[in-house]
């Protein structure tokens, strides 16, 4: 498991007590396996990873929540 920190390109900032402005820090895991996609994903992105992995993961919700509605717009009703 290789450990990668997304620091670039957040949207939300904190104010320190000292009155800097700082951006939150995330670190993902990614398997050994992946990294050639990651890899190949962070070329194609550029500086910008964490936005591009943002877009991805919205997609990925999306898609989920639409097989969701679709499922239930699928299931029997009961009979009144």
């Amino acid at each position: 498991m290789t450990r990668v920190q997304l620091d670039e390109g957040k949207t939300s900032m904190y104010e320190t007590a000292a009155g800097e402005t700082t951006m939150p820090n995330r670190t993902i895991y990614v398997a050994d396996g992946d990294l050639p996609i990651f890899e190949k994903a962070q070329q194609l992105a550029g500086e910008n990873l964490s936005a591009t992995i943002v877009q991805a993961l919205r997609r990925f919700v999306e898609a989920e929540q639409e097989i969701s509605r679709s499922l239930a717009s699928q299931a029997p009703r009961e009979c009144e």
